[in-house]
């Protein structure tokens, strides 16, 4: 059983436009992901601080970072 938004149901429904700017958004994120992907892997890049609102991405690199110490040595 499929529930179909009403307006999603209308017989003249087309979602060209919203499926041409999801298309249009998504190869935008990709291009600035592949350019942060660039310059974090440059010799010249240097980490920064986390924001305020990192706190849990912050504590899991802490995580991952120990884990990483312990298992070396």
């Amino acid at each position: 059983m499929s529930i179909v938004p009403p307006e999603m149901a209308k017989p003249d429904f087309v979602a060209n436009d919203a499926v041409d700017f999801w298309d249009i958004t998504n190869k935008e994120d990709w291009g600035v992901s592949e350019l942060s992907q660039a310059g974090i892997s440059s010799r010249a890049y240097k980490p920064g601080p986390y924001s305020a609102r990192e706190g849990l991405l912050h504590a899991f690199d802490e995580m991952v970072l120990e884990r990483e110490r312990r298992a070396k040595g």
